[in-house]
């Protein structure tokens, strides 16, 4: 039983810590709107947590991580050639 209220817990009390660590600092909670908390920590987290969790061989991982160099370079160069043209 103590285990269970443990691992019930352990969660809160990590997200207590970080909300004191990142308060103390950084500007983060000081923001009137949450939103670059959520994309600078929330959504980075949710994402290794998914693809932590996902049952995949090194090849499929690969592909996967390829597959996003490559739409992240494309992204920057057709950032950098609008940017050029402004």
């Amino acid at each position: 039983m103590l285990q269970a209220l443990a691992s019930a817990l352990t969660p809160i009390f990590l997200l207590m810590l970080l909300g004191i660590l990142l308060s103390r600092k950084t500007d983060y909670l000081d923001s009137p709107t949450l939103g670059a908390l959520v994309s600078h920590i929330g959504v980075p987290a949710l994402l290794l947590t998914s693809v932590l969790s996902m049952k995949m061989d090194v090849l499929g991982m690969a592909k996967l991580v390829g597959t996003t160099v490559l739409i992240l370079a494309i992204v920057a160069v057709v950032t950098q050639g609008a940017l050029s043209i402004s």
